[in-house]
């Protein structure tokens, strides 16, 4: 994937996002052919305890925001050039996504969910702890260096990103 954003840079993020949309459409297409092999959602419609037209509502607003979840990875992937960040993000989705589904929905949170959402929950950790260190390490490498305005600029460059303006001097 992230070769594939690599080659589609040249072609601009309109480029990009039109390469995620056609994958998403067909991974769409092969779901629904898969449903319909399978005899529907007959199974599933029957033991919802809601009327059919709330149980409509939460498979379309399930299939858009998961949508929007995987078009934000690609835009990660894409601005970051690196496939990292967006398996940290889907990392912290894919535990809040089974959390969700216990409380929300009442799912049975089994000893394969337990160990999932505590390895995701791990690995998130590690990750954001590893980034704390670095970044202090760096701070302290530039203090001992005599660029002590490595952090304010930094900020600053931040801001910049963020906002598309100026930046600011904010110390």
């Amino acid at each position: 994937m992230e070769l594939l954003y690599q080659e589609a840079v040249s072609g601009g993020f309109m480029l990009a996002v039109e390469v995620q949309m056609v994958m998403q459409a067909m991974a769409s297409v092969v779901a629904a052919i898969g449903l319909a092999a399978s005899g529907g959602a007959g199974d599933d419609l029957a033991a919802w305890k809601g009327s059919h037209a709330v149980y409509w509502v939460v498979v379309l607003t399930l299939v858009v925001t998961w949508q929007a979840c995987f078009m934000g990875t690609a835009g990660v992937i894409y601005l970051t050039s690196s496939s990292l960040h967006s398996g940290v993000c889907m990392a912290a989705v894919l535990t809040a996504n089974v959390i969700g589904g216990v409380v929300v929905f009442g799912d049975p949170f089994g000893a394969e969910k337990a160990i999932a959402t505590a390895l995701c929950v791990w690995g998130l950790s590690s990750y954001l702890y590893g980034e704390y260190t670095k970044t202090k390490n760096k701070a302290a490498d530039d203090q001992q260096d005599g660029d002590g305005d490595a952090l304010t600029r930094d900020h600053d460059h931040a801001h910049k990103c963020l906002t598309g303006g100026e930046a600011v001097d904010a110390f």
